[in-house]
């Protein structure tokens, strides 16, 4: 398990990341679910739509990853690069489990 993170701290790593020349990658396990405990815990957030939160939370990262399985005999690792580069896709691999 994890716990959700604020927009507040979102920001704040993403200024140090800059401060420091780090690339801030985030990952994308329960995107929605956090940025549902946002809008719903973070003062200011109320009046937004989840899908909003989403899309900054992706402004904020250079990419997002996330991992998924499909089947019982196949991996799928996805790579989302979302936020600064614009939206695309990673490759599916196929681990032979």
């Amino acid at each position: 398990g994890g716990q959700p993170v604020s927009l507040e701290n979102l920001r704040g790593v993403r200024e140090v990341c800059d401060r420091h020349g780090v690339p801030f990658y985030l990952d994308a396990c329960r995107f929605a679910e956090n940025a549902w405990f946002i809008r719903e815990r973070e003062d200011g957030q109320g009046d937004r739509d989840v899908a909003d939160i989403v899309r900054e939370i992706a402004s904020l990262a250079d990419g997002m990853t996330m991992s998924a399985s499909c089947g019982r005999r196949k991996s799928l690792l996805t790579a989302l690069q979302m936020g600064r580069a614009g939206i695309g896709c990673g490759e599916s691999i196929d681990s032979g489990d």
